[in-house]
């Protein structure tokens, strides 16, 4: 017997629930981890302090980590900070984990709107949103603070929709909000384009916004690299260079890559760096992007012409946390693993195989991201991921005595503290993390938290130290938790404790 048509749900209501049961989840990871101090200094603590400058019309100094004034830009050159300053007025340090969490939806809400656009097929679109949603370097991005790389990526299905509908001032609109996120995402939006051209090579209209974004691509990253960030920099040099095995610069590591090919494939699935413990890290996050949706672009090899650098830019690097699942190195990944999927199934003549594809493919995806929640070889901080377990909304101290001290500090005052801590008070003009104090006003550290980038026994030593240094003063001690106050130069105590 057919049920009456009242109780099945449409497409729309189905699109809303399946985002709102993963933006709930995506905060419950997200903005748990940083009530719980389980953000850092390196990297949303820097980047909310770069909020906070530029939303005061200042330039950024990035002395929460340097020793020497430089321009965070010359680190990444990232705009969407200034553009996303005025936000921080009114969600203060969880502004960019909001707009991260965000972004997502808005990117899994691309992929549905790409493929009901492309294939006018809404049951495909709804596998597609929940492929994005589902993926593996969607979880572990969440549960590393912030980067802007993953907002950028969200933003990949609307510059293919913007291709699709002939709209050059979409596509336009989309590939210049994709440069702004990251120098290296005009490598990454090159490739895009290339792939998108050989894709949609007999429409004339096409090809020329695409090889105009190309080439806005190629003057934007000549420019960025070549001149505005070593300009920036302390040391007139790009910072993440950081393929040694290769080359000594970028121009000696093409060509060493290029000139050694056996050398470089070999690079690519074994540890060329030889760092302890890192054999395997590459072969388990190959086969977590390949269970992921990797192997059904052999349908559609064009696909693959923008997953090649990619996987050059993260197999050949020299940090082993790059080649694996964690953090945000995956991000890139899932608009074109899932788009590419799209793409693949739509053109399928049997809708038997199609279906059990589209099974193989949210299987596959699910046992990945599971997998990531569970055991792996790279170590990750499970209680920052595992939402389903109580751990997850736990700490081993009590937050309450460190959100009590921080009411302590005014906000107008500079402030040294440890990493954790930094990026619930980087909202202010100038924060450093511990043991940096430079002309802090207050200290804020604790014996509970971690003391990186110093050891625990060196951690100890700058405690005592403070304790008995007359330039400061203990304000308050609470279960291993401390407050410290510069004295005045009258010497005097502060008198309002």
């Amino acid at each position: 017997m057919l049920k009456p048509k009242s109780l099945y749900l449409s497409d729309r209501k189905k699109l809303f629930l399946l985002a709102a049961t993963f933006l709930v989840l995506y905060a419950v990871i997200s903005l748990v981890n940083h009530y719980l101090f389980r953000t850092y200094a390196l990297d949303l603590g820097l980047y909310i302090n770069a909020l906070y400058d530029y939303a005061h019309f200042q330039w950024n100094d990035s002395l929460v980590f340097r020793s020497e004034p430089e321009n965070l830009l010359a680190d990444h050159f990232d705009l969407y900070l200034p553009i996303l300053s005025p936000l921080g007025f009114v969600f203060g340090s969880y502004t960019l984990l909001i707009v991260q969490i965000v972004a997502l939806i808005f990117g899994g809400l691309g992929v549905y709107r790409f493929a009901s656009v492309k294939l006018s097929n809404n049951s495909l679109a709804l596998f597609g949103a929940a492929h994005f949603f589902l993926f593996f370097g969607i979880f572990s991005s969440l549960s590393f603070d912030y980067h802007s790389i993953v907002v950028g990526s969200c933003l990949i299905p609307w510059l293919f929709i913007g291709v699709e509908k002939k709209s050059l001032s979409q596509t336009l609109i989309w590939g210049v909000l994709i440069l702004f996120a990251k120098e290296t995402a005009s490598i990454y939006l090159f490739f895009i384009c290339l792939a998108l051209l050989c894709l949609y090579w007999k429409d004339a209209e096409r090809r020329m916004f695409l090889a105009l974004l190309m080439a806005l691509s190629v003057l934007y990253a000549f420019v960025i690299f070549k001149f505005i960030m070593p300009a920036l920099s302390v040391n007139g040099e790009y910072h993440h260079f950081h393929y040694a095995y290769f080359g000594e610069n970028m121009k000696e590591a093409i060509w060493g890559a290029i000139s050694n090919p056996i050398e470089t494939f070999k690079a690519f699935f074994i540890n060329h760096m030889e760092v302890e413990n890192a054999d395997f890290v590459k072969t388990e996050s190959m086969i977590f992007i390949f269970l992921s949706g990797f192997w059904i672009l052999f349908r559609k090899p064009v696909f693959l012409i923008i997953l090649a650098p990619l996987l050059a830019q993260k197999y050949l690097h020299d940090d082993p946390s790059i080649w694996s699942f964690g953090g945000h190195y995956n991000i890139e990944f899932a608009p074109i693993l899932v788009l590419g999927s799209i793409w693949v199934l739509g053109e399928m003549k049997s809708k038997k195989w199609q279906y059990w594809t589209q099974v193989l493919l949210i299987v596959g995806t699910l046992v990945v991201t599971f997998k990531s929640l569970d055991q792996t070889i790279f170590y990750t901080d499970k209680s920052r991921v595992r939402f389903y377990q109580a751990k997850h909304y736990q700490k081993h101290y009590s937050t309450e005595d460190i959100y009590e001290l921080m009411k302590r500090i005014p906000q107008s005052a500079i402030v040294s503290t440890q990493s954790p801590f930094l990026p619930h008070l980087a909202w202010r003009d100038q924060v450093y993390q511990f043991p940096a104090i430079g002309d802090a006003d207050y200290i804020l550290c604790s014996l509970n938290e971690s003391t990186y980038p110093i050891t625990e026994l060196e951690f100890q030593v700058k405690i005592e130290q403070l304790k008995t240094d007359t330039d400061w003063f203990l304000v308050q001690e609470v279960n291993g938790n401390m407050l410290f106050e510069r004295i005045k130069k009258d010497g005097m105590v502060p008198a309002s404790f």
